[in-house]
């Protein structure tokens, strides 16, 4: 699967001042970029508060883009978007079973039939993309799994 592209504005990084060297934040970076599962970031949130302390918000927001991309692409989403106070998921396929479940959970989810067909997702005031992102594409996740477990 080719990989999803996430465009959300953000300050999503690893400061120096969190991680001083530049070998170990490239570590990090590379454990993050090897997120697969929510599983795979709490393992890392919970080594960063053990060897570095507090997560910055700049480096959960990293790991939610991380997160966002690697569920986006499993589940046939090409690009994740921010246009304004809305996040566009734009879709190679159009998982109806999953989607549907999403749609009856929220009312802040629009699906736009266009080339390529889109779920739009209205951002409120306050929230947070890359979260709003993660938080959604975790739950659409979760959907498919309970709906392939059923199909078994």
């Amino acid at each position: 699967l080719p990989e999803t592209q996430i465009d959300i504005r953000a300050d999503a990084h690893i400061p120096e001042t969190y991680i001083a060297g530049a070998p170990a934040r490239m570590e990090l970076y590379k454990k993050i970029s090897a997120i697969r599962e929510e599983a795979d970031a709490q393992d890392i949130r919970e080594e960063c508060r053990d060897r570095y302390g507090r997560l910055p918000r700049a480096v959960e927001r990293l790991l939610q883009v991380a997160l966002a991309r690697a569920l986006a692409s499993r589940m046939g989403i090409t690009r994740v978007e921010q246009g304004g106070s809305d996040l566009r998921f734009l879709l190679t396929e159009v998982d109806l079973a999953s989607w549907s479940v999403l749609f009856a959970e929220r009312k802040d989810l629009s699906f736009r039939k266009s080339a390529p067909p889109a779920v739009i997702c209205r951002l409120a005031a306050g929230d947070d993309p890359c979260e709003r992102a993660a938080a959604l594409l975790s739950r659409l996740w979760e959907v498919k799994s309970e709906n392939e477990e059923k199909q078994e």
